[in-house]
């Protein structure tokens, strides 16, 4: 009605025999209808016209765009009709899902299981050298990957605030007021340094600084090689996360929901901008964006020059305290019980796979494979990163234990960490995980007869 009216067409068509609106619950145009709770017309099919063509028409009032039959006068006139799309709101449905993958499955194998010899604070180090955790008493250890034996362990004065960060062979800890660097290869400790407050959150190095946010609101840096310090800067803010280092930039979350980024060389602040809400995940730096989730259910770009609003997706639930950046995907958890994927581009939602169970640790990504140990669950759950098909899931071994840590690759070992239910010291276990497709069932093809 009105300035919002849309012209319908008295045009009539036929359609050849063998064209199908849907091609195994997919239209022609990759969009997946049970996926995107959008409204459909028929997808693209070709048709001969019998009247003559329509204009096109579309409609700016609310996103709904309509692309009508574009065709000239005359019989013989060839045109298609393409998918009539209302556009939803929510920035979360407006892309479309992956290409279909030939269906999957992961196959775990017991390796090993040894006594985590305490408790394990959130946050292994994994490679191929070896697995790296520290645990609430103050002990430091490395195991080997392929048998679980333990290589060395280091005790500490006093027990770790936070997992350990590890780069270059090098290994951070921040305890009570001092922080701690250990060699991977032996767990020598090569220097400690006081801190004049405790430690707002976990250490991070990218190889030329040390960066760790103190509970007084500043922002502390070392030498990784003999940690002098570099430059220290008052936020104006109580840090909430870890620091977010990448392309000479060093961007912390604060609970206040600001944002703040510094100059890595000299220390100064380039520029705060506030998210809403409070800051849940570390900041990941892209090339041109800084990628976080605060708790106002929100996934927030904002330019890596100037902190401008690139865009804001929106989630099913407040955020898990992490953030995954893995090709041009974007993966954060939620207490919804999903991980979702988003396009780092555009932020639309890629997919979301249902964990069961609050995903609060990231998961351990190789290739093409993300295998997720959900808060207080009794499995493991393997995702295929590329649509977040569900490949399988694995039973924790044991009665009554629960995942301690989010699990972590050491090559091609999947180790995990757990806990009783009731609380006490823990085990760690090895895994071998392999990835194999299905045999598809072939269709025989059935068609119009050329026979005469």
């Amino acid at each position: 009605s009105g300035n919002r009216s849309l012209v319908a067409s008295t045009a009539r068509y036929t359609v050849p025999p063998g064209k199908d609106c849907f091609r195994g619950g997919q239209s022609n145009t990759g969009l997946n209808p049970r996926q995107l709770g959008v409204l459909y017309a028929p997808p693209a099919m070709r048709f001969r016209k019998e009247t003559t063509g329509i204009p096109l028409l579309r409609h700016a009032g609310a996103g709904l765009l309509l692309a009508s039959v574009l065709a000239g006068s005359g019989t013989s006139s060839i045109a298609q009709v393409r998918p009539l799309v209302l556009d939803d709101p929510s920035r979360t449905t407006r892309s479309a899902p992956p290409p279909r993958l030939p269906p999957r499955r992961a196959a775990f194998e017991p390796m090993w299981e040894i006594d985590a010899g305490g408790r394990v604070i959130d946050g292994l180090i994994g490679g191929p050298g070896g697995i790296i955790y520290a645990t609430r008493e103050g002990v430091v250890r490395m195991l080997a990957p392929r048998d679980g034996r333990l290589v060395w362990e280091r005790p500490l004065e006093a027990g770790p605030e936070a997992p350990p960060a590890g780069i270059g062979g090098r290994l951070f800890i921040a305890a009570a007021r001092s922080l701690y660097a250990l060699a991977a290869d032996n767990g020598e400790r090569l220097w400690t340094v006081p801190l004049p407050s405790s430690p707002a959150a976990a250490p991070a190095c990218d190889g030329h600084l040390v960066v760790i946010p103190l509970a007084s609101g500043e922002l502390w840096t070392y030498d990784p090689a003999t940690g002098a310090p570099r430059w220290t800067t008052p936020l104006d803010c109580s840090p909430a996360t870890p620091a977010g280092l990448g392309n000479g930039r060093i961007a912390v979350g604060c609970r206040e929901g600001e944002v703040v980024t510094l100059d890595r060389d000299t220390g100064q602040v380039t520029w705060r901008r506030s998210t809403g809400s409070a800051v849940a995940t570390i900041p990941w730096i892209g090339e041109k964006s800084i990628y976080l989730a605060n708790d106002a259910r929100g996934l927030v770009a904002l330019g890596l020059r100037k902190g401008r609003p690139r865009y804001r997706a929106r989630l099913g639930a407040r955020p898990g305290p992490f953030l995954l950046a893995r090709g041009r995907l974007v993966l954060v958890g939620a207490l919804d019980n999903l991980l979702y994927a988003f396009r780092a581009k555009g932020g639309h939602l890629a997919w979301s796979a249902d964990l069961g169970s609050r995903p609060v640790s990231p998961p351990a990504v190789r290739g093409d494979l993300a295998v997720s140990a959900p808060v207080l669950a009794t499995q493991l759950v393997a995702v295929d990163v590329r649509d977040g098909a569900l490949l399988a899931t694995e039973p924790l071994p044991g009665e009554d234990r629960h995942s301690a840590s989010g699990p972590v690759f050491a090559g091609s070992i999947l180790v995990v960490a757990m806990r009783p239910a009731a609380g006490g010291a823990g085990w760690l276990t090895g895994y071998a995980v392999q990835v194999e497709e299905l045999p598809q069932p072939r269709i025989p093809y059935v068609g119009r007869s050329t026979s005469r």
